[in-house]
């Protein structure tokens, strides 16, 4: 059996999981929040559920499935460029403000941001994929566009 990297599969690196929450005081009553989740992958059956779930208690061998960090990935993306006024820009800068300044940066509604999106999605699928071959997990990639995606090299 292989693993097939897909789209699906890219979502579960983002480590959060949609809830909706039922409530009066939002303009709908509900609101979707994010939560933080912890996802488990099945060696044996290649399924993936949420750590503590009632599905996790009944399966066999699992190992915690990857997640990227937004902020792993922007720095990721920063030591990619090869601009000493950006890498200037980043160099000294405390951890806290880092997320405000990159998106001052590069949230230019234009090439940048879409730079660094394309860069940010080909790093979560090569997270996956090294995480397969660290697990020895037999893969494969089908999806052209996820290939391309790959290939990506944002400067």
């Amino acid at each position: 059996m292989q693993l097939e990297i897909t789209k699906e599969l890219f979502q579960y690196t983002f480590g959060y999981s949609a809830k909706l929450d039922v409530n009066e005081k939002y303009p709908l009553g509900m609101k979707v929040i994010y939560e933080p989740t912890a996802y488990l992958f099945d060696t044996d059956t290649f399924l993936i559920c949420e750590k503590g779930s009632e599905e996790s208690e009944y399966l066999g061998d699992t190992i915690p499935f990857p997640i990227v960090k937004q902020h792993e990935a922007m720095h990721a993306f920063v030591d990619s460029i090869n601009n000493k006024r950006i890498t200037n820009i980043f160099k000294h800068l405390p951890e806290q403000d880092f997320g405000k300044v990159f998106w001052g940066v590069f949230d230019d509604g234009g090439e940048n941001f879409r730079a660094y999106h394309r860069f940010e999605e080909s790093c979560r699928y090569s997270v996956i994929i090294k995480w397969c071959e660290d697990n020895n997990i037999p893969y494969y990639i089908k999806d052209k566009d996820i290939i391309k995606l790959l290939q990506y090299r944002p400067y």
